[in-house]
């Protein structure tokens, strides 16, 4: 995996654009999404940042939803989780599992959709940066501002 995330940063359309600005634009994306309080922001983030690399950048559509497609299903399972066991309100979906009522309720499915949110939005952000810029740029880039190795 990890090669062949540095051959598409060494070989994509953005290569020549300065890591810094990347690097700013990727860890900027990446805060507003674990902060948001929505999932808009992160689902903006997410359409925006994944259309700069495929588009922008011309990674393969393809080998890009791959790379999405283990930890999308990762945060699936988590937000059902989060879903079942989380929540007040009003009940969306009732089921009865050996003996045990499991309910889905307003509160519950609204983290659940925060939580995939900012997970598609974060892993967005983040491929970005390594889809775009080699590693070696990018430790370049945090040494030149000082930040411990």
């Amino acid at each position: 995996m990890h090669n062949l995330l540095d051959d598409y940063a060494h070989a994509n359309a953005l290569r020549d654009v300065s890591a810094r600005i990347k690097l700013i634009l990727g860890l900027g994306a990446i805060i507003i999404c674990v902060s948001s309080p929505s999932p808009v922001a992160p689902i903006f983030v997410a359409a925006t940042l994944g259309l700069a690399t495929v588009i922008l950048a011309r990674i393969p559509a393809r080998v890009y939803s791959h790379l999405l497609l283990m930890p999308l299903s990762f945060a699936l399972l988590s937000a059902a989780v989060v879903a079942f066991m989380h929540g007040t309100g009003q009940t969306l979906f009732s089921c009865d599992l050996f003996g045990i009522n499991l309910a889905v309720r307003e509160d519950g499915a609204n983290l659940a959709a925060l939580l995939i949110a900012r997970t598609f939005g974060g892993m967005c952000s983040l491929y970005f940066i390594a889809l775009t810029t080699p590693m070696i740029e990018i430790f370049a880039t945090l040494k030149s501002l000082r930040i411990p190795s």
